[in-house]
């Protein structure tokens, strides 16, 4: 099914912070995490990769985000010149 292009130049001409909840609603609206795909064990590790990553974070050990971001572009500015 389509949008009407009406009903998107409508919620377009809205104030941002109406745009960003409708936006958050919308995505909160869709079933994008299908947890029958990830086994018991799996999200296991992922819950504690993420914890890892909360505790390496309040320890003060984390990069800001521009520092990992210049990182990783020359990584992939490295690999190309290969």
């Amino acid at each position: 099914m389509a949008v009407p292009q009406q009903l998107i130049q409508q919620l377009l001409a809205l104030d941002e912070n109406v745009r960003r909840e409708l936006g958050h609603a919308l995505l909160e609206s869709v079933d994008t995490w299908d947890d029958d795909e990830t086994t018991p064990k799996e999200q296991a590790q992922l819950d504690a990769i993420i914890a890892q990553s909360i505790a390496e974070s309040d320890a003060g050990l984390a990069i800001p985000i521009e520092q990992a971001i210049d990182e990783l572009r020359a990584k992939r500015a490295a690999r190309a010149a290969r």
